[in-house]
């Protein structure tokens, strides 16, 4: 860029001073506006693209936020279609319990009938009482028996009490336990325990075994095999 003194010097040559003067300063002064008008086009196209890029920030945020709705939604449905889940087990929890409650029922009738025999040759009992009874407490709270025998035993009361499952689990053997432990303040005599089931495992036999020794195990068809029919007269 020429400064004002050397276009002066040479314009001098050529013009007077004073018009050398005049002339540089005309020059020197379009020369500055040119410059602010390319810095001022520059400006608007730093402002253009500014813009721009603006435009694209906010379609992408934009997009951002749809995706966001989308994924709101999307969780919406997932809590709704869990809750019908939940829904559903809860209801095929509740099947299972009224077909294993039907199953146990099925093993009581079809075990109830050899009792008497059972409890004679098995614990030396005279049985008086063969149901299926319900031991209600003080409270109102009440535990159900699946197997309730009732007699004596040289001259003394005497009960038998026995629990069926299809194939008896650890965690049965435990609340069979626990009931035991509600019903034996009511009945005044000895009581003697049994369990009932189609099968058991063997972790749950050593299981019983050795935590509930008290606790005799027989699988269903035992009853059928070594046990008359015998009603109570």
């Amino acid at each position: 860029m020429h400064t004002v003194n050397q276009m002066k010097s040479k314009f001098i040559k050529v013009f007077s001073r004073e018009q050398a003067e005049v002339l540089s300063e005309v020059i020197n002064d379009a020369y500055t506006e040119l410059v602010k008008t390319s810095d001022f086009n520059e400006l608007k196209d730093i402002v253009r693209y500014l813009g721009s890029k603006m435009g694209e920030l906010a379609e992408a945020q934009k997009r951002t936020e749809n995706k966001v709705e989308e994924l709101a939604e999307a969780q919406k449905q997932t809590q709704k279609e869990l809750r019908e889940l939940v829904g559903e087990h809860k209801e095929t929890r509740r099947q299972l319990g009224g077909l294993t409650q039907v199953v146990g029922y099925g093993l009581e009738d079809k075990t109830m009938p050899f009792m008497v025999d059972f409890v004679k040759k098995k614990y030396g009992i005279d049985a008086e009482r063969v149901e299926r009874k319900n031991i209600i407490y003080p409270d109102g709270k009440f535990d159900e028996l699946n197997i309730y025998v009732e007699g004596t035993k040289q001259g003394k009361k005497a009960f038998v009490i026995g629990e069926c499952k299809s194939q008896p689990s650890k965690k049965d053997a435990d609340k069979f336990h626990q009931m035991i432990e509600r019903v034996q303040p009511v009945l005044e005599g000895e009581i003697f325990l049994f369990m009932v089931g189609y099968s058991f495992d063997p972790e749950v036999v050593i299981y019983i075994g050795d935590k509930y020794p008290k606790v005799s195990m027989f699988k269903s068809y035992e009853f059928e095999l070594n046990y008359k029919k015998v009603s109570i007269v």
